[in-house]
């Protein structure tokens, strides 16, 4: 990795303090705090100054070196105009490149990693936004998938139910994003009322939500179909896929169906080791280039490779070693791979087909995928100098060695290459992947993921079975698909392909 290449010299300005002031507390009978003097206001001033001042140059630096677009015009000029004193989430926002809808800055990094890792608190389901009414005025949240042994799964929560209000408020077009932010998720308790009648309270746990929502085989005769709906690539998953595709092998499948309709993306190390999982068997031993990642100028490609070896993370949070070595799928014959795919498949979902297509026949149903193309790292700001304070003694003396006390929590995801297949192309580039086969997802339809007669799976067997387009299952839109929200709830960990190596200044 290169050496950085510039530093921006800082400079922390010194505040005069005086005088006392008070305050006349409203409501006597509620406590207030004491009144802060000029002295305390300009004491947080600088504390906050010099926070602001650490986590600048964490995220200077941090983008100077890895930034996939920082060769870009629009975004260095946007650089040098970089201060000590700018809010850093709202300065990484206006720096990064127009096309960049990744790139972000965090104050709560804690949280945010936990939320990627699988680990957060939950009540344990997601929704697609409609619009309830013709008029585009009222909004519904109809569920399309429920973790086991979440809260929600407990309440009687199911795919197919209708969310009409949340703690009695009516989701409305001038409403709905911040109830649905704020209190439908992003909160200790809720009570949703449904379009059947119920109202169902929920309380929030911290749990680990297991991507793998359904596996199972399907006996087509001559063909076994192993069908695995995943919704997230978390680290933690990895021995739940190895014992998935255990199965697969075990019930010889000869065509495997990827439901990633709902999978936003998460590690590329689980990404990876699922890929070796289904790719030719003979390929994976043999350690055949998998991918190509195409960084900025100054850090030029980088390539990965399948193998059998990985990392994950276990229920403590360590990590700890596996091998996949005899789960592939493929082992003596071939194997097609189907994908459903939406607007909500993104990032890894779609990286790992772009790695796969040159070596196996894939088939991509359902509707038009995401189209994020670019791998980021996420960076915990003291971290970042935990690794690096010897480049920083060296250019600022001991400067920095308070890191700890003003960078705590502080970190940021950074887009750092784009992914491409062995020869360097990237097929999801921009807009994502284009159905070959068209279908819709219907979770108005309380039909479980997995069922056979669900919407967009029943089109896959069908396709498995050598059915001809005009005898599939319909696929007609629903009266409601008309009605999906251009904005809708996304999971924090949508749109990730995030490394799991360390990314550090050299």
């Amino acid at each position: 990795m290169k050496s950085l290449k510039c530093i921006v010299r800082f400079f922390l300005a010194s505040l005069l303090l005086v005088g006392y002031v008070s305050c006349k507390p409203k409501e006597p009978e509620i406590p207030v705090p004491p009144p802060q003097s000029p002295d305390e206001k300009e004491k947080e001033k600088q504390e906050k100054l010099t926070t602001y001042s650490y986590v600048n140059q964490f995220l200077f630096d941090a983008l100077s070196v890895y930034y996939l677009w920082i060769d870009d015009p629009s975004v260095t000029s946007k650089m040098n105009t970089w201060s000590e004193t700018d809010e850093p989430i709202a300065k990484v926002q206006s720096v990064k490149y127009s096309a960049d809808k990744w790139t972000m800055c965090t104050d709560d990094y804690d949280s945010f990693n936990g939320s990627v890792a699988g680990v957060e608190t939950t009540y344990g389901y997601d929704i697609t936004l409609y619009w309830a009414d013709s008029q585009h005025t009222a909004v519904c949240g109809i569920v399309t998938f429920v973790y086991a042994d979440s809260p929600a799964e407990k309440a009687g929560l199911k795919r197919g139910d209708v969310v009409m209000k949340v703690n009695g408020k009516s989701l409305t077009a001038d409403t709905y994003v911040d109830i649905v932010n704020n209190e439908m998720f992003n909160s200790s308790s809720c009570k949703l009322g449904l379009y059947d009648g119920r109202n169902l309270d929920l309380t929030s746990i911290k749990m680990y939500e297991d991507p793998v929502l359904v596996s199972k085989v399907f006996d087509l005769g001559a063909k076994q179909v192993g069908y695995l709906c995943y919704v997230s690539f978390t680290l933690r998953s990895i021995p739940r896929l190895i014992d998935v595709c255990k199965e697969f092998k075990a019930a010889g499948v000869t065509d495997v169906i990827l439901d990633l309709r709902y999978n936003g993306g998460g590690y590329i190390e689980t990404e990876e080791a699922l890929a070796s999982m289904l790719a030719p068997e003979e390929d994976v031993l043999n350690g055949a280039l998998y991918q190509t990642s195409v960084w900025n100028k100054a850090n030029g490609r980088d390539s990965s490779f399948f193998r059998t070896n990985f990392t994950y993370e276990t229920s403590t949070g360590d990590y700890s070693k596996i091998s996949t070595k005899g789960s592939n799928i493929s082992s003596g014959k071939k194997v097609n791979i189907y994908a459903i795919m939406t607007g909500g498949s993104a990032s890894a979902s779609e990286s790992i087909l772009v790695g796969l297509i040159p070596f196996m026949n894939v088939t991509i149903v359902g509707e038009q995928s995401y189209g994020k193309y670019c791998s980021g790292t996420m960076l915990s700001a003291v971290d970042w100098y935990t690794g690096n304070i010897e480049v920083y003694r060296k250019y600022y003396g001991s400067k920095f060695d308070e890191y700890s006390k003003y960078a705590d929590n502080w970190g940021a995801y950074i887009m750092y290459a784009r992914f491409a297949d062995r020869n360097g192309n990237t097929p999801c580039m921009p807009d994502g992947f284009a159905p070959d086969v068209e279908a819709r997802d219907n979770p108005e339809d309380p039909t479980l993921l997995g069922d056979p007669k669900e919407q967009m799976l029943s089109v896959v067997l069908g396709l498995i079975e050598g059915k001809a387009p005009a005898a599939l299952p319909s696929t007609k839109a629903s009266v409601l698909a008309d009605r999906k929200l251009e904005i809708q709830h996304r999971p924090a960990n949508f749109g990730m392909h995030i490394s799991n190596k360390p990314v550090l200044l050299k």
